[in-house]
């Protein structure tokens, strides 16, 4: 990405097409209000989300179409699932959106076997970048996240079962014929 300065990347909230200039970059920025970042927060299960930074650019890709190219970067402080530490995870994810206008190119060809591309989205009249984000976030963070070198500490789980191996059991199916007479042992 080129200089970061303040008018090479204004700050967005929704991209309208029909505004876009088709022969050049279109460069843009995303800031996260409180309200948004805090929902995010709540949204994602996370402690904090900090250090966010959405910047990129729009260029024309054919006669109708659009190409997104964008960085997100972030810190989102989240809590370790083994031992409940929170710990930090920097997120660096380059984007990539192509907004097609014909709707026939999304539709997986039963005679193609292609994958479908999941980068390629319906042009619509605007685009929100808080659902860009908010999609972004929601596939990079980790639905159980563990810190490195954590470890889960199961003495307490050992000296259950060490107990509960001393105790002599029957087998099951002994039990059964024991707590029941009626059951008839197999000749």
């Amino acid at each position: 990405m080129p200089n970061t300065t303040s008018h090479k990347y204004p700050n967005w909230r929704t991209i309208v097409f029909a505004e876009l200039q088709r022969d050049r970059q279109n460069w843009f920025a995303y800031r996260l209000s409180r309200p948004t970042r805090e929902q995010l927060i709540e949204d994602l299960g996370i402690i904090s989300l900090s250090r966010f930074s959405l910047r990129g650019s729009i260029e024309s890709s054919g006669k109708k179409d659009w190409l997104l190219t964008a960085q997100l970067k972030c810190r989102v402080m989240v809590e370790c699932r083994l031992t409940l530490n929170p710990f930090p995870i920097p997120l660096n994810i380059k984007i990539v959106r192509k907004f097609i206008s014909n709707s026939n190119l999304l539709l997986p060809n039963q005679d193609n076997s292609i994958p479908e591309d999941e980068t390629m989205e319906l042009l619509t009249p605007t685009f929100d970048l808080s659902n860009l984000v908010r999609e972004t976030l929601f596939l990079e963070v980790p639905d159980y996240p563990t810190n490195k070198g954590s470890n889960f500490d199961s003495s307490f789980n050992d000296k259950e079962r060490e107990a509960h191996e001393t105790i002599e059991r029957d087998n099951p199916f002994a039990a059964l014929v024991k707590g029941n007479p009626e059951i008839v042992k197999p000749t």
